[in-house]
């Protein structure tokens, strides 16, 4: 599956997984309210509820019932992702990257193309708690930090070594039952591998700006 195929795959999930998630949302505020603000600039609800929707859409993820203990740390865990996030985009836009706007608009009409029509579109997103700016403005994010993302590959060395690939299957796979083959999963794990650099690079970058950010809760 290619980069922009993915993309349109997730937003996807994010829209018709939206309603999932308000089921479990009763108490939530308007769409506009502003939930964070990060260096003065708002994180509101419409954008939590967003990101709501993608995590609902991992399977391994499940939401805890609303009211609990549990749900006040889940939210609260949601709503730091949605600041850094908001710290990542800004620190790329300041670096000069800028969405594709064609890809934006080509990701707007596959996602309408799966409804009857433009009216159950957006019955589905009034459902939903998202309004079409917040999902356009989801896409545009993507696109910015898509190619943010793919630079601090090229600019720094995320490649990972048969050896560590080696030690990888030989301390976390090989010992366990019915394990495959090292050839079979090799080029899993160095895919793996070199997708765990990368998010340490993001935490690093993330842990920085977030040291020099302004960050204010109203959740």
């Amino acid at each position: 599956m290619n980069k922009a195929i993915a993309i349109v795959v997730v937003i996807l999930v994010v829209v018709l997984g939206a309603f999932a998630v308000r089921n479990n949302m009763s108490g939530q505020g308007a769409l506009g309210a502003t939930v964070a603000t990060v260096n003065g600039e708002a994180v509101t609800q419409g954008e939590l509820n967003l990101l709501l929707a993608e995590v609902n859409g991992n399977p391994e993820v499940v939401i805890p019932a609303e009211g609990t203990e549990e749900y006040k740390q889940f939210m609260e865990t949601v709503l730091d992702q949605a600041v850094n996030n908001k710290l990542l985009l800004s620190h790329a836009i300041s670096l000069g990257f800028k969405a594709d706007e064609e890809s934006v608009q080509t990701q707007l009409a596959t996602v309408k193309g799966n409804f009857e029509n433009d009216e159950a579109f957006q019955a589905e997103l009034t459902k939903s708690d998202i309004t079409e700016a917040v999902l356009v403005a989801n896409m545009r994010r993507r696109s910015i930090l898509g190619a943010y993302y793919e630079s601090l590959s090229a600019e720094n060395d995320l490649s990972v070594s048969d050896e560590e690939v080696k030690t990888f299957y030989d301390t976390q796979v090989a010992s366990g039952e019915g394990a495959p083959s090292f050839e079979e999963i090799e080029a899993q794990i160095k895919e793996l591998l070199s997708q765990q650099k990368g998010e340490q690079l993001l935490a690093t970058i993330i842990a920085d700006l977030r040291a020099k950010a302004t960050v204010v809760s109203s959740l």
